[in-house]
């Protein structure tokens, strides 16, 4: 049964965090569709003042569906494009794809049709569906044999915090990246810190991940994964990668004072004795400190991409015996220029292991700041949505290119260790 224009605004409205004017336009313009929705939007704004933006734009694509400029299939690859370049908070897992492998569409339908996935592949036919689970599969993408897309929606929308005193209700939609090609499995979310509810399994990022994890192992046939071990050493991997040419070159003019560091270090041994502490000496500590001063002689475009980080040095056996050493440039300088990155060095090549990395770098796609974290055993990766970085001439927004030149650069330090 065709739905009305009235049904169509009811369930556009459960999306309304995605419906940004200026991206949907920049996604109606990329599947050349409804160049008409400017002047549709003034006409809904005349009789639509008051009503927030994504309202408005909820109300356009209605308008665009009933006048004929837009169809349903249209609307619901937009409504996908949307999400896909919203949800970058992502949790990656190692995929174990033996038993649901394919090479042909035939095994693919099969499979699909065995997960439960809709016939009908639009996200609004199926939004309403009901489950004894605690997720619908809403719609899904295939990209050649590579990779399947699954689209979940939680099957009750969402209260969102809101100051005025009216309810708001919206969908919260979960993005399942199977990933043959990378053998990766990533959950892709949106935050939940305006989610308000009592159940962690929704409100938590934690209870997130794991009841998703839960609902794809009830999958017939499963989709089985592990945490990607060696996440602390992946990423010094990826520090070592951004930063050991810029120390190179400071190591380089730190020869020249070789004499002077071994005569000050035998000096010490003298007075103190040799004090080394779990592989660290005397003249590492030296010398780094006085790679901290020749660091200030790097030239701006020596000193690399990585402008956070965040490191442990740990005393002993004990998980929590350890001292925490983080370094953040909040004017998105890289750490490189910061001398709380040099005197610490020597810990970090002793321990060889890192928590957490803020990472600035151009990709094909353009400039891309994310973070990578230790975070439920495995790795997250998040895109971020906004930054203060000073150069307001760089174009920050991630998207979903952007995503996919951010997993493929990490992936290659992904390997056992």
């Amino acid at each position: 049964m065709k739905k009305s224009g009235s049904e169509f605004l009811s369930d556009l409205k459960l999306f309304y965090p995605y419906l940004r004017k200026g991206l949907v336009i920049q996604k109606l313009n990329f599947i050349k569709k409804f160049e008409e929705f400017n002047e549709c939007y003034n006409q809904v704004l005349l009789q639509n003042e008051k009503d927030e933006t994504a309202i408005k734009v909820a109300k356009t694509l209605v308008k665009g569906i009933e006048e004929g400029f837009i169809t349903e299939s249209d609307l619901d690859e937009l409504l996908f494009l949307l999400i896909e370049d919203t949800l970058f908070n992502s949790y990656l897992f190692k995929l174990q794809k033996e038993n649901i492998e394919f090479n042909n569409d035939k095994d693919l339908n099969e499979l699909l049709i065995k997960w439960g996935v809709p016939t009908d592949n639009q996200i609004l036919s199926n939004v309403r569906n009901n489950s004894d689970k605690d997720f619908v599969i809403c719609g899904y993408r295939r990209y050649d044999f590579d990779s399947i897309r699954l689209l979940l929606l939680d099957k009750k929308p969402v209260k969102i915090y809101s100051q005025d005193e009216e309810d708001l209700y919206a969908a919260y939609p979960t993005l399942i990246d199977i990933d043959y090609r990378r053998n990766l499995l990533h959950i892709r979310i949106k935050d939940v810190d305006l989610i308000e509810s009592n159940s962690k399994e929704v409100s938590t990022f934690k209870g997130r991940i794991e009841n998703t994890l839960n609902f794809l192992y009830q999958l017939e046939p499963k989709i089985y994964c592990k945490e990607i071990e060696n996440v602390r050493r992946s990423l010094f991997l990826i520090e070592e990668n951004l930063l050991k040419n810029q120390r190179e070159k400071a190591q380089q003019m730190l020869v020249g004072f070789e004499l002077q560091i071994d005569e000050f270090v035998n000096n010490i041994y003298q007075k103190f004795g040799a004090v080394e502490e779990e592989g660290i000496t005397s003249k590492d500590h030296i010398s780094t400190a006085v790679l901290s001063i020749i660091s200030k002689n790097l030239k701006r475009n020596e000193q690399g991409d990585i402008v956070g980080i965040k490191f442990r040095n740990k005393h002993g056996e004990g998980k929590e015996n350890y001292a925490e050493v983080s370094i953040i440039e909040k004017d998105y300088k890289c750490i490189s220029t910061d001398e709380l990155y040099w005197i610490n060095l020597s810990v970090l090549l002793n321990q060889k292991e890192i928590e957490f990395l803020k990472i600035g770098k151009f990709f094909n796609a353009g400039f891309v700041i994310f973070n990578l974290t230790v975070s439920l055993n495995t790795l997250n990766v998040r895109l971020m949505q906004r930054s203060s970085h000073p150069d307001n001439e760089l174009e920050r927004q991630p998207n979903d290119q952007k995503y996919e030149e951010v997993i493929e650069f990490i992936n290659n330090f992904l390997s056992e260790h």
